[in-house]
């Protein structure tokens, strides 16, 4: 049986019919289409029509409309009005839970801090050009988070970290983009190599006073020190136009 708003449905056997209770005007009536084996209750509050893709045919089953079904169809239809209308107080049609898509994507960063000075690049091209940022980018398929973290800093900034650990997991959602973007936060002391620019960023050593903030991206300054204090941390942030931040949560946590 299938609860559609207003209406309580119940197939017919050996005919393409349902019959229904309507719940408003308290009738039994026959609709001359079969609901889709997907149908939803999601869709409930919606048009009868919208639902069923069309426009059904509706009769009362009584009187004339009644002859147009087989007799075994009216025989059934008939058994069946008192049953319909008592399962109406015992059936119970929860509706779907709506899940939050867990795709997502998946991107890396990564901080370097020693010597009580911080290094960030420059974005020279792509997204958050012109902002100063840690160095990371995207997990390709076939890595670890962990080797994609070491991967991009090397390719971003021309150092290798030796003592690199994971300080926090934040995810973005941006209006223009319908996935989230889950970008795990690394945190180092020691490298091999120099910094030197690339054809993605430009490094440069800024000390802990003087991080940029007014060139970075607006969620940098909520845990930034968090990061620096040696916490590991989970954030939420929702940006419109891009670059505009209107909502977050952040929290530090005892373990990622």
């Amino acid at each position: 049986m299938v609860l559609l708003s207003r209406l309580v449905l119940r197939k017919l056997p050996k005919v393409s019919r349902y019959i229904a209770w309507d719940l408003e005007l308290k009738t039994v009536v026959a609709l001359s289409w079969a609901p889709s084996s997907n149908l939803s209750t999601r869709n409930s509050s919606c048009a009868l029509p919208h639902i069923i893709g069309g426009s059904p045919r509706v009769r009362e089953l009584s009187g004339a409309g009644l002859r147009k079904y087989s007799s075994a169809a009216m025989s059934m239809a008939v058994d069946d009005r008192e049953a319909v209308k008592q399962s109406i107080t015992s059936t119970v049609v929860e509706e779907p839970v709506q899940k939050e898509s867990t795709a997502r994507k998946l991107l890396t960063l990564v901080i370097i801090h020693s010597d009580g000075k911080v290094l960030l690049g420059l974005k020279k091209r792509g997204f958050g050009k012109g902002y100063y940022n840690g160095f990371g980018g995207k997990v390709e398929k076939g890595e670890t988070i962990d080797q994609a973290a070491a991967r991009e800093l090397q390719e971003e900034s021309g150092v290798t970290a030796t003592d690199m650990e994971k300080r926090g997991i934040l995810t973005f959602h941006f209006d223009n983009d319908p996935l989230a973007w889950e970008v795990h936060v690394y945190y180092a002391t020691k490298f091999l190599g120099e910094p030197c620019e690339t054809d993605e960023m430009a490094p440069t050593w800024f000390s802990v006073a003087d991080i940029p903030y007014d060139v970075m991206w607006s969620d940098d300054p909520l845990w930034y020190p968090l990061l620096l204090a040696g916490q590991q941390f989970k954030g939420d942030f929702c940006f419109t136009n891009t670059t505009t931040l209107t909502s977050h949560t952040i929290e530090v946590v005892s373990s990622l």
